[in-house]
């Protein structure tokens, strides 16, 4: 009876250890699986919550006045900082899709890993396509995506192309102005862009001085700073 007893106690014994060889080995299996999907929820929300913060183009700034349609890297020169050259420039295309002419625009474009570019463009009339690039030069390597882009600017109705008193006519980078009034013209103020490949290139507005314009007298100038493509007159000023 004894015997029995002991045998009975062992047995217990050895059942208990058993069940907690098995809990602990249920607790270490459940808690590493938690802990990896877990870990895999998590990179997982990490992804879907960059993709959501991503913008797509086109981009649609004040009330739709700008359409930004892309963001890439260019490789030259850069009209917008002094001409200087440099590798994968950050580069914005974008249409003034307003019935007004935009004196300025200044975009600021937001990557996701925080880098921020600055995008300065002037003189673009409605509907026109432009390229503008980075007034620092700054590079963009096309992997890191756009999280926003935020924008200012200025448009008008009040644009002077002076049509009743000049006629312009341009042959490549050859600009000629033909006073059409019965009056001299003083100091008329040009001011142009170069037109390539359907785009205005570069923000920046060259600009050419005619001092004085006899009536029906016609003067020519070189826009040089257009030889990349042509000159497209966007404005004209002048004291009469």
């Amino acid at each position: 009876m004894e015997k029995n007893g002991k045998r009975i106690s062992l047995l217990i014994i050895v059942i208990l250890i058993a069940a907690i060889l098995v809990v602990s080995a249920a607790g270490i299996w459940l808690f590493s699986g938690y802990g990896k999907n877990n870990t895999e929820k998590q990179e997982n929300v990490e992804e879907s919550s960059a993709e959501e913060q991503k913008i797509e183009f086109p981009y649609y700034l004040i009330e739709r006045k700008i359409e930004v349609n892309s963001l890439f890297p260019y490789t030259l020169f850069n009209p917008d900082c002094n001409d200087e050259e440099g590798e994968d420039i950050a580069c914005i295309s974008f249409t003034n899709c307003s019935e007004e002419y935009m004196e300025f625009a200044e975009f600021t474009v937001i990557l996701l890993d925080g880098t921020e570019y600055v995008f300065k463009a002037f003189d673009v009339p409605s509907g026109a396509d432009m390229l503008a690039f980075s007034v620092d030069n700054s590079s963009y390597n096309m992997i890191t995506g756009c999280k926003s882009i935020e924008c200012k600017a200025e448009f008008t109705k009040d644009i002077s192309m002076m049509e009743d008193a000049v006629s312009v006519s341009v042959d490549e980078t050859e600009v000629t102005l033909t006073n059409i009034t019965g009056e001299k013209l003083t100091k008329l103020i040009v001011c142009y862009h170069t037109l390539f490949d359907g785009e205005y290139f570069g923000g920046k507005t060259y600009q050419h001085t005619a001092e004085n314009i006899e009536s029906g007298e016609s003067i020519t100038f070189q826009a040089e700073e257009c030889y990349l493509g042509k000159a497209a007159v966007v404005r004209i000023e002048g004291d009469n």
